[in-house]
């Protein structure tokens, strides 16, 4: 399961003190209507909202499971540790520097057309 994986993966990370993850109220309704949604937005057109929709699924996914176990303080410890720092900015030609993998199609549409008139 790929919460449970997720939780392993951050598992070395210190988590510092912080506050409960709910499993009701606000922050249970918000798990929710995600939860739901999310679906929307992985299936788009759009790279970058599949991108953000799938990591905010995982996200919500390892809440669950952390949930479930008891585990949600040391989740968002963790989660508090892995957005403490600033990121830094990509250099304008970083993406330029990547090789592009032999027999991979720039140009192929990532959707078909018909997927396309369907959002």
């Amino acid at each position: 399961d790929a919460a449970d994986g997720g939780i392993a993966a951050v598992s070395s990370i210190p988590a510092p003190e912080a506050a409960a993850i709910p499993t009701s109220g606000v922050v249970g309704q918000l798990v929710e209507v995600l939860d739901e949604r999310l679906g929307d937005f992985v299936g788009s057109r759009y790279i970058e909202v599949q991108e953000r929709a799938v990591l905010c699924r995982e996200i919500v996914g390892m809440v669950r499971a952390a949930q479930g176990k008891g585990q949600q303080d040391r989740l968002m410890g963790q989660l508090q540790a892995l957005f403490a720092e600033e990121l830094n900015p990509v250099a304008p030609k970083a993406q330029g520097k990547v090789p592009v993998p032999e027999g991979l199609d720039l140009d192929a549409a990532i959707c078909s057309e018909e997927e396309e008139e369907e959002e």
